[in-house]
């Protein structure tokens, strides 16, 4: 009996020995370099339908947040044949079949966010999450740090667990394991790059594939792509000091586009070396033409001139004009028709309805009175589905309509307003590499200036102050220092010419 059982366990000693020793064969060293795959995501926010115009516009779709993608050098892939990464973590024995990270498959983490998370963290979270399960049909669990910890987590943000680490400096992200946690974080949206990297090498309809991430905390400078499509913010009126007033006076107090990477100062003359008007000085953005004040996608002699979103629609890209003005304002009009005055406004909604019902534009709406973020979500989303070219240009208008009264407080809610636009924006270019975010104004309105501890109107015009320019995205850096208006044409007719 004594043999019998000897027998037995000197035969199970020796499966288990040929069970480890298979499990190490064909291990070894993965590079991490590579252009990532654009892939799309929409992000889990639900929107609503606020009141606007309906004169001259389209019905936006009730939707849920739009895709991202960036760029990313640290995550390494096997498929198929499972070989590992330099990483020194705990994994399961034997790396399971499915979609796995360092040997634990995709389904058993949990993201993890702070409890109070800024709203990139939101974002990060929700891209990322959204995109998976398009991609996989994997749904992941999502939670703050206040919910009871696991094993495996993937943590977004300065989150209070011990493995989480302070964002690096501006323009870098980080992406590491620390024992069983991987770790995401970065300044403003680049906290959801290390996330991008990581859905990026899950491309959709992937079953199987094998995901390793380094243990190296080093810092990864993130990257865009040469940029295929645009996104024109613009703040009529907003001058420097307009937004240094809404962050003074708390109602706006962290500007999000000063994290991006391009900051520049653009004259706003027109033609004739004047203050500009907003048509004037749209058309200078939407044209490349420094025109008479009035002059809608005109020259000074009156003669029509191709401006960028007609551009990108004879490309076949997809195109959008949004604005909390009438749809026949000044600026939107800049990218929609052509005339000498920007006062006839039955002319120009006769042009711009007639554009809609021709299909030259796929998403136009004006009189937004409130929820721009809802609007700008539901077009970015539609424009850019199936990974579409698109061009979008989404104005806030009333910053200028409110400091002509030197209302600062209103005009200061409205660079809020454009302020959750550009956060939203931000977060796409990052899981979209291949867009180019460019925030500016026309011109500067109420000639503010700080005095006596405050900021003051000193005009109820416009004025020829320089205007402010903050861009991100492949090619924008021709956007930096001081540049006049034109220029600003001249960079997005460069993405789809």
């Amino acid at each position: 009996m004594k043999l019998r059982i000897s027998a037995l366990l000197l035969a199970l000693l020796m499966t288990v020995s040929v069970f480890v020793g298979c499990n190490n064969t064909g291990a070894g060293t993965v590079t991490t370099t590579g252009e990532p795959a654009l892939t799309t995501a929409t992000p889990a926010i639900t929107t609503a339908t606020p009141t606007t115009d309906s004169t001259t516009t389209a019905t936006p779709v009730t939707t849920t947040e739009a895709p991202v993608t960036s760029e990313i050098p640290a995550v390494t892939t096997t498929a198929t044949t499972t070989t590992t990464a330099e990483v020194t973590t705990a994994q399961p024995d034997p790396v399971p079949e499915g979609i796995s990270i360092n040997g634990v498959l995709l389904q058993n983490y949990k993201v993890v966010f702070p409890a109070e998370p800024t709203v990139f963290e939101t974002y990060a979270v929700n891209f990322f999450v959204e995109m998976i399960e398009e991609n996989t049909g994997i749904k992941l669990t999502s939670s703050s740090d206040a919910a009871e910890e696991r094993e495996y987590e993937i943590l977004v943000g300065n989150t209070c667990r011990d493995e989480s680490a302070e964002a690096p400096d501006s323009g870098y992200y980080s992406l590491f394991t620390s024992g069983t946690k991987i770790v995401c974080n970065g300044q403003y949206h680049l906290v959801g790059a290390g996330l991008y990297e990581i859905a990026d090498r899950i491309p959709e309809g992937t079953e199987d594939i094998a995901l390793n991430v380094s243990t190296s905390q080093d810092p990864r400078l993130h990257t865009y792509k040469e940029a295929t499509s645009a996104i024109l913010i613009i703040g009529d009126g907003m001058g420097f000091n307009t937004i240094e007033m809404a962050k003074a006076n708390g109602i706006c107090p962290d500007f999000y586009a000063k994290a991006l990477p391009v900051h520049g100062s653009v004259s706003t003359l027109n033609i004739y070396n004047e203050i500009t008007d907003s048509a004037a000085g749209a058309t200078a953005i939407s044209c490349g033409t420094r025109t008479k004040n009035g002059y809608l996608g005109m020259d000074k002699n009156g003669v029509s001139i191709k401006n960028v979103r007609e551009l990108a629609h004879e490309k076949g890209a997809k195109t959008a004009v949004l604005t909390t003005d009438a749809i026949t304002g000044a600026t939107p009009s800049a990218f929609l028709a052509h005339h000498t005055s920007r006062s006839d406004t039955t002319i120009l909604k006769n042009q711009i309805n007639a554009l809609i019902s021709e299909n030259g534009v796929d998403y136009c709406k004006g009189s937004i009175t409130s929820g721009l973020l809802t609007f700008a979500k539901a077009a970015i989303e539609r424009i850019s589905a199936d990974n579409s070219k698109f061009f979008i240009m989404i104005e806030e208008a009333h910053i200028d309509k409110h400091s002509h009264s030197n209302d600062g407080i209103n005009a200061s809610k409205s660079v809020k307003q454009l302020n959750d636009v550009a956060a939203y924006c931000m977060s796409f270019t990052v899981f979209h590499p291949d867009t180019a975010l460019v925030i500016t104004a026309d011109h500067e309105t109420g000639g503010i200036r700080y005095s006596s501890g405050e900021y003051i109107y000193t005009s109820d015009d416009h004025t020829a102050a320089n205007i402010p320019m903050y861009a991100c995205g492949g090619g924008t850096e021709v956007l930096n220092n001081n540049i006049i208006n034109t220029d600003t044409s001249d960079f997005l007719f460069s993405i789809f010419e």
